[in-house]
C-alpha cells in the first residue's frame, strides 16, 4: 500500500512539475519573441532615421498591443521605398518571421497612410503608395505576425495534454486498486453440510438424519413420522410440550390430523425405548407429552440444520 501511495505522489510530482515547466516555456518563448520583435522595430526606426541624416533624435519605446501587433511611433519623414527593403533585411537578421502585416497611421489623424502584407517565400513588391506625395511629420509604424508567433505559442499547450491524460490515467489506476472488491461468495450447492446430531440416551443412541435407534441389541428402524416426533423430544427433553406443538412440528399442513394419532406414535416410542429403563415418555391429561431422562442427555455432534423446532419451554 505504502509503495502505491508513494508511485502516486511521484506521479503527481511529475504532472505538476510538467506544467511548470510547459507554462515557463510559453511565457518564455512570448517574452522572447516580444523582445526581440522590440529591438527589431527600434532598429528599423534607427536605420530610418540614419538615411534622413538624423543621428540625435530619440526613438519612443515600442508598444505591444495584444491582437493588433507591435507600435512605434516614429517622429519624422519616411521614405515608403525603402521601407520594406529595410523591414525585411532587419528581421532576417534578427531571426523574425518573414511573413507579416505593416501598416502606417498619421499621428494626428490615425488614419492609415501605408499598409502591406509581406508573405516569406513570395517575390518582394513595393508598396502600393511609393512614388506618390510622402507625409513629414508623423507615423505610427505597426507590425503584426499573424501566423508564426501564434504557432510558438500553441506547440507547447499541446504537448501539456500529455501529462493530463498521464494523471487522469494515474487517477483511474490509483481508483480500481483502492475501490472495494466484492468477496465472492459460495454457492449454497458448495457449501459442506453440517452433520445431525446423533443423541445419546443412556445405552441408547439415536440418529434422526438416518432415522436409527440403535444400541442394547438390534438396531431399530424408525418411521418418518416416529424420527421425527422422537427428534423433537431430544431438543426438549425434560420440557412438556403441548398437543398442538407435537401436531405443528410433526404433521404442520399436511392434512386433517386426528389427535389420537399423537398417542399411537407415543405408544410406538415407547416400545422401542423399552430397553432403557431411566428413560419415559410421561403423559399429562388434556395437555401434551414429556420426555423424562434419568440422565443428561448428551450429543456427539455439533447441532445442526436437520429438523429443529424451537418452542417455548414450559
Amino acid at each position: 500500500m505504502k509503495g502505491k501511495v508513494a508511485l502516486y505522489r511521484f506521479m503527481l510530482c511529475f504532472v505538476l512539475g510538467y506544467f511548470y515547466l510547459g507554462t515557463s516555456l510559453v511565457l518564455g518563448n512570448e517574452s522572447a519573441f516580444e523582445l526581440k520583435a522590440n529591438l527589431a522595430l527600434r532598429e528599423v526606426a534607427h536605420r530610418l532615421l540614419q538615411e534622413q541624416g538624423d543621428s540625435t533624435s530619440t526613438i519612443p519605446p515600442v508598444d505591444y498591443r495584444a491582437g493588433k501587433g507591435f507600435y512605434l511611433t516614429y517622429g519624422a519623414s519616411l521614405n515608403y521605398g525603402r521601407l520594406k527593403l529595410i523591414v525585411d533585411e532587419v528581421f532576417e537578421n534578427r531571426g523574425l518571421p518573414l511573413t507579416y502585416q505593416l501598416a502606417l497611421f498619421a499621428c494626428d489623424s490615425d488614419l492609415l497612410v501605408l499598409g502591406y502584407t509581406a508573405v516569406e517565400g513570395e517575390p518582394d513588391e513595393l508598396p502600393a503608395c511609393v512614388g506618390r506625395e510622402e507625409r513629414a511629420d508623423c507615423y505610427n509604424i505597426a507590425i503584426q505576425f499573424s501566423n508564426n508567433k501564434d504557432e510558438d505559442e500553441t506547440s507547447p499547450l499541446w504537448l501539456m495534454i500529455i501529462p493530463i491524460l498521464f494523471l487522469l490515467g494515474g487517477a483511474f489506476w490509483w481508483w480500481n486498486t483502492n475501490s472495494p472488491k466484492p468477496i465472492p461468495m459460495a454457492p449454497l450447492s458448495e457449501k459442506e453440510p453440517t452433520p445431525d446430531p446423533v443423541y445419546q440416551l443412556g445405552i441408547l443412541q439415536f440418529d434422526p438424519e438416518n432415522q436409527v435407534l440403535f444400541g442394547g441389541g438390534e438396531d431399530q428402524r424408525l418411521t418418518f413420522r416416529e424420527s421425527k416426533l422422537l427428534d423433537l423430544f431430544c431438543q426438549h427433553r425434560n420440557h412438556l410440550l403441548a398437543r398442538e406443538e407435537i401436531l405443528e412440528y410433526v404433521w404442520g399442513d399436511e392434512g386433517v390430523m386426528v389427535g389420537r394419532s399423537i398417542d399411537v406414535f407415543v405408544s410406538r416410542l415407547r416400545k422401542k425405548l423399552k430397553r432403557e429403563a431411566n428413560i419415559k415418555i410421561t403423559s399429562v391429561h388434556g395437555v401434551g407429552y414429556r420426555l423424562e431422562l434419568g440422565e443428561t442427555l448428551q450429543q456427539k455432534a455439533s447441532p445442526s440444520g436437520g429438523f429443529r423446532y424451537s418452542l417455548n419451554e414450559n
